[in-house]
């Protein structure tokens, strides 16, 4: 980040001595995107593309501040004019596929990424991606495949070793989640979110509850009042017979999102064992109006009537 921040004066001053330079104008929106400044990004992009209508890498830039953006049909429109004018361009696949699945079309997500592993499979994060795109659709042996290879590719990659442990995790591996958790956060340990996700497969595993406790704490430390580590953390006080405590955990985590059907379920429970049935009942039927298998889901990891 550092880099562009400091590389914004000299493409300023390049541009105040000719305002038409496509060069400084492009790198100054790759600049503006890769520091969060979308619209500027999307401006200077426009701009190249006026001055000259055939500007691969402009397309991409401004595909790519539009997908930060949220605006992916947006984005896919102008990675497909890239890919028009360069069928080789790695990058635009590589975008388009990262699109495609923040929409939510993983099998095309996984078409592109394919595509850009074709033309540059030296890219660790195309591995990465196509392995988020695999789990999405429950095809987690070929998720770990490829997260297998982004890390061979690039053996510091915390979000490879962190979603491989998520993948290990749906197969029920979870002495390899756990072990592909440490990792990810020994290179990333300030990250909160595999703490948490360390803390529910500890749980779920039958594992050391009193360490599945101390992650979400620490996931917490890291990011207060986040809903799903506040629902970890209720699940696991539960497990402990802390009944009270978990009430407390599923209540926040639902202040945070009313429509967690593990929360609800949980403190029904919690509520039933300290004799409130009204109450318990009550959240029982809200988490079953949400999800009607959570009843089922939680039985297997013996959190039941």
């Amino acid at each position: 980040m550092d880099d562009y921040a400091h590389a914004l004066p000299d493409f300023n001053q390049a541009l105040a001595l000719n305002p038409d330079f496509v060069k400084a104008l492009r790198n100054r929106g790759y600049a503006h995107q890769n520091l969060d400044k979308n619209e500027l990004a999307l401006a200077d992009f426009d701009r190249v593309l006026k001055l000259k209508a055939d500007d691969v890498r402009a397309y991409n830039g401004r595909g790519n501040a539009y997908s930060a953006k949220g605006d992916y049909d947006r984005a896919i429109a102008d990675y497909d004019r890239a890919i028009k004018l360069d069928p080789d361009y790695e990058p635009a696949f590589y975008g388009r596929a990262v699109a495609y699945a923040d929409k939510g079309d993983y099998e095309r997500a996984i078409l592109d990424y394919g595509r850009a592993i074709k033309l540059n499979p030296a890219y660790a994060p195309s591995f990465n991606g196509r392995g988020l795109a695999h789990s999405r659709t429950s095809d987690y042996r070929r998720a770990i495949a490829d997260y297998d290879e982004a890390i061979k590719l690039r053996p510091g990659y915390a979000d490879a070793f962190d979603n491989r442990g998520t993948a290990y995790r749906r197969l029920g591996r979870f002495e390899r989640a756990i072990a592909d958790y440490d990792q990810a956060i020994k290179l990333r340990p300030d990250y909160s979110f595999t703490y948490e996700r360390r803390c529910w497969t500890r749980a779920i595993s039958g594992g050391a509850l009193d360490l599945a406790l101390a992650d979400c704490d620490v996931a917490l430390r890291l990011r207060a009042n986040d809903a799903d580590a506040l629902e970890s953390r209720c699940f696991v006080r539960f497990k402990l017979g802390d009944f009270r405590r978990a009430i407390e955990d599923c209540s926040a985590a639902l202040k945070g999102n009313a429509k967690l059907a593990i929360s609800l379920q949980v403190r029904g429970l919690a509520k039933l064992r300290l004799a409130d049935a009204t109450g318990g009942e009550a959240d029982i039927a809200a988490a079953k109006a949400l999800d009607g298998d959570v009843a089922k889901f939680l039985a297997g990891y013996g959190v039941r009537r």
